[in-house]
């Protein structure tokens, strides 16, 4: 009490308060606090603990006389709790929660400089400061479950253990679907008890209330979020990228919890200020776009449809690079990539065998009301842009949605659209494996077209035999049997005849439903039908309906280049927005392709050995296993599969039927094939089924033409896939336009083919090169041409020529019609053209051309001598006209 007197008689007697109970006066801060923290009571000390022990010995006593008989425990007086105690006191009492229970309870006396003590701070920030404090010393983590407003001078924030049980928040309704369900279980959870309650009063911000009870220790809590170091370093390098940020994270910071998704997040809100132009994402991306339009893209103007939203560009420099070289595009989009839910897809241009994307487009129905036909005007003003920037498409690849492959008609009709092969073969096997009924089929009009078709077999009954008879326009009185549709079959595959593409149609359609009738499944031909083989659907997929082959058979260059980013690319991003999506597009997609477009077109690694593509290490692996004896590739195969050590008893099987089938190869008589080295056609199945359009026969006698075994490096370097026959220009072997060698192999290549085109079929660089048994002279082997033709000798069959008894040659009348009816074309169709000439198509003509030329003024020169020419003159030619 003296030493409360020595206090009292030291402040001003205006500024002390008297006790309620005693005598005492004193400032407001020598009396106790509430419970609460917040303010103080009106009784000193002393007055104060004897009114707590009272009162604690009253409830007792009360207890007693209501029959309870346990005496309740004396509360701890108050004042042990009003007695603030520094950190350094409190943090080992904390610590303890780690192997056993705690409860503690009491007021902190705070460092002027710890943040929980700063009023400039928000409660929440302050309350933050020390629950960090807190989580060091226990281990455990904290949730906010409330917080109350105790007075205008402070707060009290109640917290539950982060692992405590009961407290998990509750799955979401979805979360019944097995199929919606994550593949992550839930964190470990146990019955702890943990709370902890923080008051904070702004009159006293130095000494706040903590109260912790842990009830059983258990394990620490596992912090998964960055550090503040690491956040630091992901905001000074973002320019790296998320993913060369993971790998450095990893590499400073091994011991680090964090995973790749949040490194992707974190630099997603680093760079936010780039990107997130706008809150609505969809107008931040157009944005975006219009951002780097003329650097980097080109905005393609796309009129508005109702109920359909669409952003298109271009990629400005591919473009620009590989418009004109494209003869090849292919089209796919890809879904489930952005929060807006639109629908990206790319347009990707073949480049020696890779993938070059050059535009994209977005797409999305925004509220149902989309007329039909929507989409494809869309698309169609899409593509026009690309129109007169690749003016040399030959062929364009989709999946079999009619939107898409309409589009692509509508905007070059003279193209071959193909669909995507894998995607037809994933069509086919799902649609066969539903229980549907097809779409209504009319076996009439099927017979029209072709008529080994019963007109009155199919899913249901349209009209009786002899109506559907009288309705076909020419036709024989009576159906046809099976044998004479086999027997016209067989006449049709005769050997050494090359099917024209009718034929292949008819015989296509003749042993599918063959087939379906001996197998009584008129519902898969009716289906077949009208999906894949009636006129206008057969042409979407048959590669022998247009006179040149596309070298793509699939959209997988499209396909690859989503799987790469969204794996690469997106792969930690969960459903971005689509600015961001735009954004790395410009960013991290368009460098590489430029880069990948310089090797292409040989702008880099100039002087230096530059490796092969990877179309090109594919087909020099087959080429070398085709070169090969036959015993030495059985031998090799044999060898692998026994190497193998199947685990499975399936495994085993599939192994021994592999061997068995090597063991019969071995034993089987070699076929005959009609292999045309100068077309680079074969007619076995390996030739008709590889992806490179190759097989043993062609491969061996290309190397035994060429003298080598083994071709070089620089030999596969050269090759290019033609889109006509021959199919591969090999130097040695082919003839090769000597007036072009500056120009570019591939070049040539689709200057010729782009040609072919225009001239409506395509035409081999020597007529007469033919070399095997199935030369293709006007649909007729040689062998069926009439042998002793007057004033001719026996033909030739390597060759097609007639030679005589002297020596001479003779061109047969065949060939003769042939090649005055070319030249007659040539000059009425092409030479006297009112609209002029294709570039491409004249270059062409201007090489055989000249070639024609020469000889003629040889030719007159030669009539004009007196003496005759010498062999070292400017051509060869006159050696062999001084003979005539």
């Amino acid at each position: 009490m003296n030493k409360d007197f020595e206090l009292s008689s030291a402040t001003s007697s205006s500024n002390l308060i008297k006790c309620t109970n005693c005598s005492f006066r004193g400032p407001q801060t020598s009396y106790p606090l509430k419970v609460n923290g917040l303010g103080y009571v009106k009784t000193c000390h002393s007055c104060t603990k004897k009114a707590v022990e009272h009162n604690a010995k009253a409830r007792a006593r009360k207890k007693e006389q209501q029959g309870a008989g346990v005496t309740q425990p004396t509360k701890k007086p108050l004042c042990s709790k009003q007695n603030p105690q520094p950190w350094s006191s409190i943090a080992p009492k904390l610590a303890r929660a780690r192997e056993r229970p705690c409860d503690v309870d009491v007021f902190l006396d705070l460092d002027p400089s710890h943040p929980a003590g700063d009023t400039a701070r928000s409660d929440n920030e302050r309350a933050a400061a020390l629950i960090a404090d807190i989580r060091r010393e226990t281990g455990y983590s904290f949730n906010s479950q409330n917080r109350t407003q105790l007075s205008e001078q402070g707060s009290c924030f109640r917290y539950n253990c982060a692992q405590r049980d009961g407290t998990q928040t509750k799955p979401k309704t979805y979360a019944k679907d097995p199929d919606l369900q994550r593949d992550r279980d839930y964190m470990t959870r146990f019955p702890c008890g943990g709370s902890l309650r923080i008051t904070i009063n702004d009159a006293e911000p130095l000494r706040p209330r903590i109260k912790f009870v842990h009830k059983m220790h258990h394990i620490p809590w596992v912090d998964i979020s960055p550090s503040e170091e690491i956040k630091n370093y992901i905001i000074e390098n973002k320019v790296l990228g998320p993913a060369r940020l993971w790998k450095e994270i990893q590499r400073k910071w091994p011991e680090t919890e964090m995973e790749e998704a949040q490194v992707y997040n974190h630099w997603g809100k680093a760079s936010e200020f780039e990107w997130k132009l706008d809150g609505d994402q969809v107008k931040s991306a157009k944005m975006l776009v219009e951002k780097a339009a003329g650097k980097e893209v080109e905005v393609i103007a796309i009129h508005e449809e109702p109920g359909m939203a669409a952003i298109g560009f271009a990629l400005k420099e591919p473009l620009e690079l590989w418009g004109q070289e494209t003869a090849e595009i292919a089209f796919d989009g890809t879904f489930n990539t952005n929060s807006a839910h639109y629908e990206i897809s790319g347009l990707v241009a073949e480049g020696h065998g890779q993938g070059v994307p050059i535009g994209f487009i977005y797409t999305t129905a925004t509220d149902g009301t989309a007329k039909t036909g929507a989409k494809l005007r869309l698309l169609v003003d899409f593509l026009e842009y690309f129109r007169e920037r690749c003016p040399r498409i030959m062929f364009t690849l989709t999946d079999k949605e009619r939107a898409e492959i309409d589009a692509f008609r509508k905007v070059w009709p003279k193209a071959k659209h193909q669909c995507c092969y894998w995607h037809a073969i994933r069509y086919l096997e799902t649609r066969l494996s539903e229980n549907k009924p097809p779409a209504p089929y009319d076996p009439r009009e099927a017979w029209k077209k072709f008529d080994f078709i019963d007109p009155t077999w199919a899913p249901g009954v349209f009209a009786n035999a002899e109506d559907a008879l009288n309705e076909k326009e020419s036709g024989s009185s009576k159906p046809r049997t099976e044998v004479d549709e086999q027997a016209e079959i067989d006449d049709m595959k005769r050997a050494g005849t090359c099917l024209t593409a009718e034929e292949i149609y008819e015989a296509a359609v003749y042993d599918m439903y063959k087939y379906c009738r001996d197998n009584e499944l008129a519902q898969v031909w009716a289906y077949l039908w009208n999906c894949w083989y009636a006129p206008g659907r057969w042409e979407l997929w048959a590669r022998s309906s247009s006179p040149v082959i596309s070298r793509m058979r699939t959209t997988m260059m499209v396909e690859g280049f989503w799987r790469l980013f969204k794996h690469d690319v997106l792969g930690s991003f969960s459903r971005p927005r689509l600015d961001l999506v735009t954004y790395l597009i410009i960013t991290d997609v368009l460098p590489s392709v430029k880069r990948k477009l310089d090797h292409i077109c040989g702008l880099r690694r100039i002087g230096r050995p530059v490796a092969l593509a990877p179309w090109n290490k594919a087909l020099k692996t087959i080429w070398e296993d085709c070169s090969r004896s036959d015993t030495e590739r059985r031998v090799k195969k044999e060898k692998k599969l026994l190497k193998l050590n199947p685990k499975t008893s399936k495994a085993k099987r599939d192994r021994n039927q592999q061997l068995e089938w090597l063991r019969e190869e071995a034993e089987r008589d070699e076929g005959q094939y009609h292999t045309a080295l100068m077309n680079w056609t074969c007619s076995c199945s390996s030739f008709l089924m590889s992806r490179f359009l190759v097989c043993k026969h062609l491969v061996r006698q290309a190397n035994q033409q060429l003298g080598i075994p083994n071709p070089s490096l620089a030999f596969y370097k050269k090759l290019r896939r033609c889109h006509s026959r021959p199919f591969y220009r090999i130097p040695g072997i082919h003839v090769i336009d000597p007036s072009a060698a500056r120009k570019d192999q591939y070049e040539q290549v689709v200057d010729a083919e782009i040609s072919e085109i225009e001239s409506g079929g395509p035409s081999d660089l020597d007529p007469d090169s033919e070399s095997d048994a199935d030369s293709e002279h006007e649909g007729e082997t040689w062998n069926q041409r009439p042998a002793g033709s007057p004033g001719l000798a026996d033909e030739d069959p390597a060759t097609g020529l007639v030679h005589d008894g002297a020596g001479r040659v003779h061109y047969s009348t065949t060939e003769q019609d042939h090649h005055s009816a070319n030249f007659t074309f040539i000059t009425d169709m092409w030479l006297k053209h009112p609209r002029g000439l294709n570039p491409g198509l004249k270059r062409q003509l201007d090489t055989v051309l000249d070639s024609v030329n020469n000889i003629v003024a040889d030719a007159r020169k030669h009539e004009a001598r007196r003496k005759r020419p010498r062999t070292w003159d400017r051509t060869a030619g006159p050696m062999f006209i001084g003979n005539e």
